[in-house]
């Protein structure tokens, strides 16, 4: 697939905190299947054949978020985790939060 426009050839320090345009996110639909992109924020539940499982994924994902700096929300629930996420300081959707779901996606 290679790597999506809205996040360029960029390793993560150099990602801008800037508000995504509706052509970009347009584009992330495209590229991350099963999230949705709604009033801001991005968000995809994943369903697990045990609690635990559902437990070491959100683990999995919170490792991830301190590595980047940029933090989802996580809902456990029995076996399903939903991940929303959004950036605070822009408002909305930012090229963070796309390159946290492709990452999110990688352990899924």
């Amino acid at each position: 697939m290679g790597v999506p426009a809205y996040l360029g050839a960029k390793v993560m320090s150099e990602l801008a905190y800037r508000l995504l345009t509706s052509a970009e996110i347009a584009e992330a639909t495209e590229n991350l299947p099963g999230w949705t992109f709604e009033t801001n924020m991005a968000a995809k539940d994943f369903e697990f054949e045990t609690y635990q499982d559902g437990v070491e994924f959100s683990r999995k994902v919170a490792e991830i978020a301190d590595r980047m700096d940029h933090h989802p929300d996580i809902h456990l629930m029995y076996k399903k985790v939903r991940i929303q996420m959004w950036t605070h300081s822009v408002g909305g959707l930012s090229p963070y939060d796309l390159a946290l779901a492709h990452k999110i996606e990688e352990i899924s």
